[in-house]
């Protein structure tokens, strides 16, 4: 690469600047109130930098709106709210097996799963779906329920039922990018 070609690009600086103040937030308690004050300040950190503290509180007001019996576990489809006027759709799979309360996980979904529907495990969501689960192993959010964890797969901004209008033509299409750049 020419030097005229590396004012053009932005990867050496970011490297020089990480050596220069990259990890500040490195773990490196050795007791547990080390540890309890590094906790603390990383999730001060983590809540500016994402922006999550200036969301909006408001009441989850919950909503089942289907349940399905698949044998091993049952499948809610749930509604709540995030933010004021915001609705995030998610699958809850509950286990049958074991002795409830039982440990609850979030199975977040990938770029190319079409949200939740994937990880839920919803074969019949469309015709190329169930190739896209065996190919890319997708409905981890199936194994989890079935390994006895209470599931959670939600719709991330962007994705599934949450997808923008211009994305709505394909399940597997997203809007992340857009939304990321109008919240930055």
């Amino acid at each position: 690469m020419t030097q005229q070609q590396q004012l053009f690009t932005t990867h050496p600086y970011l490297q020089k600047r990480w050596s220069a103040v990259g990890r500040k937030l490195a773990f490196s308690a050795a007791t547990r109130s080390e540890w309890q004050a590094w906790r603390l300040k990383l999730q001060k950190t983590l809540k500016e930098i994402t922006g999550y503290d200036t969301m909006q509180r408001t009441a989850l007001k919950p909503r089942i709106t289907e349940e399905r019996d698949f044998g091993s576990y049952r499948r809610q489809r749930v509604e709540i709210r995030t933010e004021p006027g915001i609705i995030m759709p998610l699958y809850v799979l509950i286990p049958k097996r074991g002795q409830a309360p039982f440990p609850a996980v979030i199975a977040a979904h990938g770029h190319g799963s079409g949200g939740k529907i994937a990880v839920a495990g919803c074969r019949d969501a469309s015709a190329d779906m169930p190739e896209r689960i065996a190919k890319y192993n997708y409905d981890y959010g199936v194994k989890l329920a079935e390994a006895g964890f209470v599931t959670f797969c939600p719709d991330a901004r962007g994705f599934g039922e949450r997808r923008e209008e211009l994305a709505r033509n394909d399940p597997f299409q997203h809007c992340c990018q857009w939304l990321n750049n109008m919240a930055i």
